[in-house]
């Protein structure tokens, strides 16, 4: 199994990663975002294609649920900004609602995206969502639709070995093809995770795995799409 994403490519190099929700940056590619970003030659760009809404987290506070989006887009650039990110984006589809959007739109907004920042290695979650989420799904439907066209050198999935799979996640992922040690940066990735406070309101529980699995692997993986 490759150790690199980036192994071969002539440098300088951008990388860009398209995830459906503030925070899936940080749980899926924190730890490659963070270790990057100390590279001079590798620039880090993000894209979110939703800020959130329907988490439900901001009411268990005494917020009103309509202030969400604006909550959620803070704590994006507030994880980004600490993982080092270059550039970071975030569009305004509705959350939960990435199926209804027509194909050739949304496929069409992140194609501009990946042309606009020249990006050459794109990074999203694989066919599974990792979760089953539709959003999930949806966004690696058409972020590889977007990455073919705009005609990437590299596309990379989501993944994890088959023990995480079924485990924790209990559905089959994609085989990974690279794991990258991030234990040098596991406390950046847990900071940034903090950022999204709101979303600990709700989903501690996944956090403290997040926590666990990477304390037991100390790797972040991936499949080699194209």
């Amino acid at each position: 199994m490759e150790t690199d994403l980036l192994e071969g490519l002539a440098r300088p190099v951008t990388v860009l990663t398209v995830f459906p929700h503030p925070d899936d940056e940080s749980f899926a590619t924190g730890g490659c975002l963070a270790l990057y970003a100390r590279d001079p030659d590798i620039r880090c760009a993000s894209l979110c294609l939703s800020k959130g809404g329907k988490s439900g987290a901001l009411p268990k506070v005494g917020l009103p649920a309509e202030r969400e989006p604006e909550v959620r887009e803070r704590e994006y650039m507030a994880s980004t900004a600490i993982l080092g990110v270059d550039r970071a984006i975030i569009r305004d589809y509705e959350d939960q609602g990435l199926p209804t959007v027509p194909e050739e739109e949304l496929a069409g907004s992140i194609e501009e995206v990946i042309r606009k920042e020249g990006a050459q290695v794109v990074i999203t979650y694989g066919p599974d969502g990792i979760t089953g989420h539709p959003d999930h799904i949806t966004c690696s439907r058409v972020t590889e639709i977007a990455a073919r066209r705009a005609g990437v050198s590299r596309l990379f999935m989501v993944s994890g070995p088959g023990w995480m799979g079924r485990v924790f996640l209990r559905q089959r992922l994609l085989r990974p093809t690279h794991a990258v040690d991030i234990r040098d940066v596991y406390k950046i990735k847990m900071l940034a995770l903090k950022s999204h406070a709101s979303q600990m309101l709700i989903s501690m529980e996944p956090m403290i795995w997040v926590g666990v699995i990477m304390r037991m692997a100390g790797k972040e993986y991936f499949h080699r799409r194209l």
